[in-house]
């Protein structure tokens, strides 16, 4: 969650939906270009180590292996601990930070 504070209140992070909107319009018609609106790139190899443009394909690897195990009858707990492993063999060791159930 802190991490993305460091980009900015009211420019990546906001409190509520109406001042979103707000902002999201002024930008919208403002006529000089603001690239700092929104700007994620300072933390996306937090957010995608890879940065490969497979971001999808992982998550859908993940998301039907976990599937797999649960209706193989899999408790959450088992289902993410065994899909962790077999998403790790596959994307490294380092690709998977915690589970939390």
């Amino acid at each position: 969650k802190a991490v993305w504070y460091k980009l900015g209140e009211d420019n990546v992070v906001f409190r509520d939906w109406s001042t979103a909107l707000v902002k999201l319009r002024e930008w919208s018609v403002i006529e000089e270009y603001d690239s700092t609106f929104g700007d994620c790139s300072s933390i996306l190899s937090y957010l995608d180590p890879f940065q490969d443009g497979l971001a999808a394909e992982r998550t859908g690897f993940y998301l039907d292996n976990l599937y797999k195990c649960f209706v193989k009858g899999a408790d959450a707990k088992s289902a993410l601990a065994e899909t962790n492993k077999v998403y790790q063999q596959k994307w490294g060791k380092n690709t998977v930070l915690g589970v939390n159930c």
